[in-house]
C-alpha cells in the first residue's frame, strides 16, 4: 500500500482551499451588539434577517455564494466556460483547477460588505440618514470561520488508504509538541485549553480533530474521493487579533497555513519514528551559515 507521501503527491487529481462556512455578527457599533449569529434585528419592525449563511452551500447570499462551490454557486465562468463535477456541495473535478482557485480565492471581505450594504437598502431599519452621518451604522464581526483545503484522490481506494495511514500513524498529534508545529505558537503550561488527538467515528467515515485553545483542526474522508482538512475559528483572538471582519484576510491566511502544515507534519512523521525535535527541524525554516 502506497504512503502519506506517494499518495499526496502522485493521486490527488484536484485540489481546493476556500473558506467553508462563515457566520457572522450584526452590529451597531456606537449602541453595542444587536445582533447575533448573523441576524440583522430591524428595530420596531420586529423582523430578523440572515446577512450570513453556509459559505459552503453554493447558494447563500454573501456574495460568491458558497465558497466551497467555487466562490460562488453563479459564477458566470463556471457556469457557462469551464467543465466541472460537483460531489455534495463542492467539486469533485474542475477543467481549469487554477481558475476555480482563483474564484475561491476573491470572496473576502470587501465582497461581504458589499452584501451587507445591499440588503441594508432593502430591509426595513430604524435607523435614519443622519443617524448613518452621525456615526450609527452597520458594521459585522466574525462570529465563527472555517477554511478548508479539499484534495480529490483519482480512485476513491487511494483516498481511504490515505486516510487509514493518517489515523494509524498520527493520534499524538494533539501533544504540545506537535500542535506547537501544526499552529507555529508557543505552547506553555499556562496556555488554556486540552491537547488530546480525537477520532470520532461516525458512520463508516472517521474524522480526526485536533484542537488549539478555542481552534478546531479537523480532517476526514468526504463523500468517499477527497481529504478533507479545514480550521474552525470560535475566537480570533486566540491568534492576537480581534473579531473585525477587517481580519478576515489574516485570519483565512492562518488557516491555510495551519492546514498545509498538519499536512506536511503528516508526510515527514509517516513511519518515521522521529521526535517532535526532529520533526520540527524538518518542516521548520533553517538558517545555515556560509
Amino acid at each position: 500500500m502506497a504512503n502519506i507521501p506517494e499518495l499526496l503527491s502522485g493521486h490527488v487529481t484536484l485540489e481546493v482551499e476556500c473558506l467553508d462556512r462563515l457566520y457572522l455578527n450584526g452590529y451597531i457599533g456606537k449602541i453595542g451588539d444587536v445582533g447575533r449569529a448573523g441576524d440583522l434585528h430591524a428595530g420596531a419592525t420586529g423582523q430578523t434577517h440572515s446577512i450570513a449563511g453556509d459559505a459552503g452551500a453554493g447558494d447563500g447570499e454573501v456574495p460568491g455564494g458558497g465558497a466551497d462551490q467555487g466562490g460562488t454557486g453563479r459564477d458566470p465562468d463556471l457556469r457557462e466556460g469551464i467543465g466541472y463535477e460537483a460531489r455534495d456541495n463542492g467539486f469533485l473535478s474542475c477543467a481549469q483547477p487554477e481558475k476555480l482557485q482563483e474564484i475561491c480565492d476573491s470572496l473576502g471581505a470587501e465582497q461581504i460588505d458589499r452584501a451587507l450594504r445591499k440588503w441594508l437598502k432593502r430591509v426595513p431599519l430604524p435607523l435614519r440618514p443622519q443617524d448613518r452621518e452621525a456615526g450609527y451604522d452597520w458594521a459585522l464581526s466574525i462570529w465563527q470561520m472555517e477554511v478548508s483545503l479539499t484534495q480529490i484522490f483519482d480512485r476513491p481506494l487511494r483516498g481511504r488508504e490515505l486516510f487509514e495511514e493518517i489515523i494509524g500513524d498520527n493520534l499524538d498529534l494533539g501533544r504540545p509538541d506537535r500542535v506547537q508545529l501544526i499552529f507555529d505558537r508557543v505552547v506553555t503550561k499556562k496556555t488554556p485549553g486540552e491537547f488530546r488527538t480525537r477520532v470520532i467515528q461516525e458512520g463508516v467515515h472517521p474524522s480526526l480533530h485536533i484542537p488549539y485553545k478555542n481552534f478546531d483542526l479537523k480532517q476526514y474522508f468526504k463523500e468517499g474521493r477527497g481529504c478533507r482538512t479545514e480550521g474552525t475559528f470560535r475566537n480570533p483572538n486566540d491568534f492576537d487579533v480581534n473579531k473585525g471582519l477587517v481580519n478576515l484576510p489574516y485570519l483565512q491566511k492562518i488557516g491555510r497555513q495551519i492546514n498545509r502544515r498538519l499536512l506536511e507534519v503528516e508526510r515527514v512523521s509517516h513511519n518515521s519514528g522521529l521526535s517532535g525535535d526532529s520533526i520540527q527541524r524538518v518542516v521548520q525554516p533553517s538558517v545555515t551559515e556560509g
